[in-house]
């Protein structure tokens, strides 16, 4: 009965103040709205950034001269020049799923009319694995490519719009690389992103391709020398002492003979 009389009271009290009780559920409504809003707003913008940071590749080492570094954070390490030899060794770590060696530089891509000045990458078949790179058309770089020295090219988006005027009907023309005809051989996906890391703005070439026929690299021990050595683990627990272990490895290369050796890396190492 009591329960009963209280609801009568504030049925009562609600009636006789109809606009402050409209105007407190107003409130309360717009309160609640505004929380879910930002929590929605924080759920997107954290899955946005997660997608754009696997889109470039996860669990992710970088070895460079003087340097290991993980998303950018250089390790305190000492040693000099890399070469084909340091990128096989390294593949035969525990936990390590693909390894790519590169290198990098800056290269005048021409068709017909068209022309643009763009980055250019030479890498081998695992780079692909390991960028997550997916291809609009064609085919990524192949082993036989490697071998063979092949003057093939795989396009960004952006650079096939810009040369072909779109992303289809490009593979098996030829565009001039620094003024050396180059077939096409693939298209990859949009992806974007920013400087260096936007995939859409760049071009790929056998790294022995780059090594002999584009920018010649430097010679250390009889072999070419490489600007990075890309390596994927297996998962993020493993990364820490994924460091470890290539720091370890390569500061005893120093140490030993080298082997003259182009033989590409395999596009796919899973244990």
């Amino acid at each position: 009965m009591k329960i009963y009389q209280n609801l009568l009271e504030a049925l009562e009290s609600l009636n006789a103040n109809k606009l402050r009780s409209a105007l407190t559920v107003l409130g309360i409504v717009i309160g609640v709205a505004a929380v879910i809003a930002l929590l929605s707003i924080g759920r997107g913008a954290t899955a946005n950034i997660t997608n754009q940071i696997e889109s470039i590749g996860t669990n992710l080492i970088y070895v460079s001269p003087g340097a290991v570094r993980q998303g950018g954070v250089s390790g305190q390490t000492s040693f000099g020049n890399l070469t084909m030899a340091d990128a096989n060794a390294l593949a035969t770590l525990p936990n390590v799923v693909a390894v790519a060696p590169e290198n990098d530089g800056r290269a005048q891509l021409a068709y017909l009319g068209q022309n643009t000045n763009t980055r250019l990458l030479g890498t081998t078949p695992s780079y692909q694995q390991l960028r997550s790179i997916e291809m609009s058309d064609g085919s990524f770089i192949s082993d036989s490519n490697m071998i063979t020295r092949s003057s093939v090219i795989v396009l960004g988006a952006t650079i096939a719009q810009d040369l072909f005027g779109g992303t289809s009907g490009v593979v098996g023309q030829n565009v001039r690389v620094n003024g050396q005809p180059y077939r096409v051989i693939g298209v990859m996906a949009p992806k974007g992103g920013t400087g260096f890391l936007n995939q859409d703005q760049q071009v790929i070439v056998p790294l022995t391709t780059m090594q002999t026929r584009l920018a010649g690299s430097g010679f250390f021990r009889g072999a070419n020398t490489i600007n990075t050595i890309n390596i994927q683990m297996d998962n993020a627990k493993d990364v820490t002492q994924g460091k470890a272990d290539i720091t370890a490895a390569i500061r005893g290369a120093i140490t030993r003979p080298r082997e003259r050796t182009i033989s590409p890396l395999p596009a796919n190492r899973m244990r």
